[in-house]
């Protein structure tokens, strides 16, 4: 639980362990080097008014999301189609429209939103093991547009702010794998070309997606200023939201016996792989493991002149 300050509660403070206590200073809202301050949530311009409110859609808005979603994808469990959103005329967008800033003013997501499908895409490996499949979930487009609006105004907000931890490179525009990659390799060619040792830890997390507490995420995303509307439409679509999985036989829901619902649950933790908020909810969550890492690494390589510019490569992510 924090504190209104960022920080946690004394009584929360005594269930940690010492070791923990040095870096709870990461947990706070973040400092932004732009605002010369921590932020707030008035900060974020895009994402939110002067009142701390989401910011209203505009038809404009709408227009250019449904024209950037991608076409032929499978719908959710309402069959809407993004091919079938992108034909739609210029009277229901605006009344949708209307109906998306219902939604932000009151936090509360339609019941259509609430039944996500979960298809089970195999990795690799031996069929009969769960840990083989990739469960991606396929929502309402409409949901996922929506959601969109509002991930993208939050993100371009991060980067107008420099919010984000600089080696944080994941899920990013005009960032990929050789942001990460690059600097790594410039290292070590630098400490072969000196002669030097150089060490280096490689570490997966595993499920990262499917198992960070919610109560982590919301507190990953307080901490760089996202307001609370937001946090609350996600924990009000989270909490409530059912998964029906679909099978080679048909959907789970409909194994049923007389008076019960079939085979559905909810998920507990993390962001559905599928959803428009769940990378960026994620890289929060990766921002605060990067901050803590950059904080407690002793020695990095610093390049040469002219290699990668003055700056450290002292973690990659």
């Amino acid at each position: 639980k924090l504190a209104s300050d960022g920080t946690l509660e004394e009584e929360e403070m005594d269930m940690l362990p010492d070791l923990f206590h040095e870096d709870l200073h990461v947990l706070k809202r973040k400092y932004s080097r732009k605002l010369g301050r921590v932020v707030e949530a008035t900060d974020l311009r895009r994402l939110t008014g002067v009142d701390g409110r989401l910011s209203k859609i505009s038809l404009t808005d709408l227009d250019k999301t449904i024209k950037d979603t991608a076409r032929g994808h499978a719908p959710g469990k309402s069959g809407m189609t993004p091919d079938l959103i992108s034909m739609s005329i210029r009277p229901w967008r605006g009344w949708l429209v209307k109906l998306l800033n219902v939604i932000s003013l009151t936090r509360i997501n339609p019941l259509g939103w609430r039944h996500d499908l979960v298809h089970l895409v195999h990795k690799g490996g031996t069929d009969r093991t769960l840990s083989n499949y990739r469960p991606l979930k396929l929502l309402d487009v409409i949901l996922k547009i929506y959601m969109r609006i509002h991930t993208q105004r939050m993100q371009r907000d991060w980067s107008d702010l420099d919010l984000l931890e600089e080696t944080n490179a994941g899920f990013q525009t005009r960032r990929t794998t050789a942001n990460a990659i690059l600097p790594l390799r410039l290292a070590v060619e630098q400490c072969i070309s000196r002669k030097s040792e150089l060490a280096l830890i490689s570490d997966d997390l595993k499920w990262a997606f499917d198992t960070v507490p919610r109560s982590v995420i919301e507190m990953a995303l307080r901490r760089v200023g996202v307001c609370e509307d937001l946090i609350e439409l996600a924990r009000d679509r989270d909490d409530w939201a059912l998964q029906d999985t679909i099978t080679a036989n048909g959907r789970a829901s409909e194994f049923k016996k007389e008076g019960d619902c079939g085979y559905i649950f909810r998920q507990a933790y993390g962001t559905g792989q599928g959803s428009s908020e769940g990378p960026p909810f994620w890289l929060v969550v990766a921002d605060i493991v990067i901050a803590v890492a950059m904080k407690w690494q002793e020695s990095g390589v610093r390049m040469e002149a002219g290699a990668f510019g003055e700056k450290r490569c002292e973690s990659t992510w």
